[in-house]
């Protein structure tokens, strides 16, 4: 399909939502940001400007998105702190959103991500809820791993339409054994783990990575995993909207054709 078509057809229906809490991706279609990741810290830059940085996640393509495109950050920012009001009027958009979108070459909207450039905050678990009314509902979250926020996650696991998808990397990796524990003890069947890999930095064929149901690529390079030892089926985005396996150097690749977020850590840890 047509990629600035597509695109076209997502921005023309972002335009008539009316919360501004749902955004545009190009993997997911659209996806719903509340709220800068609180992993962010906003710091001073050259001049009068500022400029994001996550200790917790070196490289992090959010971060850079949010300092390239004001007109993003300045969207993200003002979604209002208190939000709750706006409950109702979020579930109306995602219902609008998904009528408007089989209308188009989009087609019919299953899933709904949850935090493409944002993270996880407490007052966020309404909206969640609400939108699994009517989709099912991908939370790719480092925030939810935090013990703050444990009795969130914890409201999560095994929700109706609910997956999440926690995730880790070398400079974040002290919660793993806790939640590891706690996915098991709570038999938790929508949660899986996810490892941000860096293949010139870490071996991909170390064993310590098997734990993970998905490896992400730090250095946009996909086919280098499957080239040291990662089983493809475990790599994200080797496969375009319509199904078809990328090629190398290719772009385009969508979570429509693809259900490796909705394979669980105690499921695989099973098998």
């Amino acid at each position: 399909m047509d990629k600035d078509r597509l695109n076209n057809k997502r921005d023309n229906i972002v335009r008539v939502l009316s919360t501004g809490m749902i955004f545009t991706n190009r993997k997911t279609d659209f996806c719903v940001e509340l709220n800068i990741c609180p992993l962010m810290n906003l710091v001073p830059s050259k001049g009068d400007k500022t400029k994001y940085v996550s200790p917790s996640c070196k490289s992090c393509y959010a971060t850079d998105l949010l300092n390239i495109s004001r007109s993003l950050r300045k969207k993200i920012q003002a979604i209002p702190a208190e939000k709750q009001h706006l409950i109702d009027k979020f579930e109306e958009d995602v219902v609008l959103m998904k009528q408007l979108a089989t209308m188009t070459e989009l087609g019919e909207i299953t899933r709904l991500r949850f935090y493409g450039l944002t993270d996880f905050a407490p007052d966020n678990i309404p909206f969640i809820l609400a939108a699994a009314k009517h989709l099912t509902v991908d939370v790719i979250s480092k925030s939810l791993t935090m013990p703050h926020n444990e009795a969130w996650l914890k409201r999560l696991i095994n929700a109706p339409n609910v997956w999440i998808s926690l995730s880790f990397n070398k400079n974040f990796q002290k919660p793993l054994a806790r939640i590891k524990e706690l996915l098991r003890e709570m038999n938790a069947c929508n949660v899986q783990l996810n490892y941000c890999l860096h293949t010139k930095e870490e071996n991909p064929s170390d064993k310590f990575y098997d734990q993970f149901q998905v490896i992400h690529q730090r250095d946009q390079n996909k086919w280098n995993a499957n080239k040291k030892g990662v089983d493809e089926s475990r790599i994200c985005g080797l496969y375009d909207r319509d199904g078809n396996y990328l090629e190398p150097k290719a772009k385009g690749a969508h979570c429509h054709s693809c259900n490796n977020c909705h394979v669980s850590y105690v499921e695989a840890v099973k098998a």
